[in-house]
């Protein structure tokens, strides 16, 4: 079974997910929202408007201690899509499938 770890520059783990908590699309991986620390990001006011899944994501970025978004985007969220092909990601929590300069990815087996 596959396990994802995404860890902030510090270390620290912003996701950690498991098998079925794990869902693909376009070649992106979306974790169900339980297995992310969404108290530690911050929704940023742009969104991006996808025309395949015809639906508006909204964008995450990591915290500084001020809880003031910082760096690139960490991870973004569907919370609605009409398009049928792509509802098993709605309300998931999508992430890039390997690191950026934001978060470092994990893949193991277990």
């Amino acid at each position: 079974m596959k396990k994802l770890t995404y860890k902030d520059q510090q270390g620290n783990i912003i996701a950690e997910a498991t098998g079925k908590q794990i869902h693909e699309a376009e070649g992106n991986y979306y974790l169900d929202p339980e297995t992310v620390k969404l108290d530690q990001l911050a929704m940023v006011p742009n969104s991006y408007h996808c025309p395949i899944k015809n639906s508006d994501a909204d964008y995450y970025y990591l915290k500084d201690e001020n809880g003031e978004p910082v760096g690139q985007e960490a991870c973004w969220l569907y919370k609605s899509i009409p398009a049928e092909e792509f509802k098993h990601i709605e309300g998931k929590v999508g992430f890039y499938p390997r690191s950026t300069t934001t978060l470092t990815l994990e893949e193991s087996e277990v």
